[in-house]
């Protein structure tokens, strides 16, 4: 279970990468498991949490937000509805 956590989790960090380094406006790497996003509205920081089996999101806009994966997608946990990528979009809109 955990080698299909981080395998999912792997995918979902170099997706978001790869749609957020096409914006001039942000700079975006991911290293070592991290996403981390330099933005006008603050820094952000994306990394997977084995021991949870969660996606962490540390955001200046909304503080932090745990995701679990959940109907193929990563979901926020209390609400299972919001997506890692729509909160994501959120805030840097924010």
């Amino acid at each position: 279970m955990k080698y299909e956590f981080e395998k999912l989790a792997e995918e979902e960090l170099e997706r978001i990468f790869e749609m957020l380094e096409k914006d001039e406006t942000l700079e975006v790497t991911l290293a070592d498991g991290v996403l981390t996003i330099k933005a006008l509205n603050g820094d952000y920081a994306i990394n997977k949490h084995m021991a949870t089996e969660q996606i962490w999101f540390s955001s200046p806009v909304s503080s932090l937000k745990y995701f679990v994966f959940k109907d193929g997608k990563f979901l926020e946990k209390k609400s299972l509805q919001l997506t890692l990528e729509e909160a994501i979009t959120i805030d840097l809109k924010k």
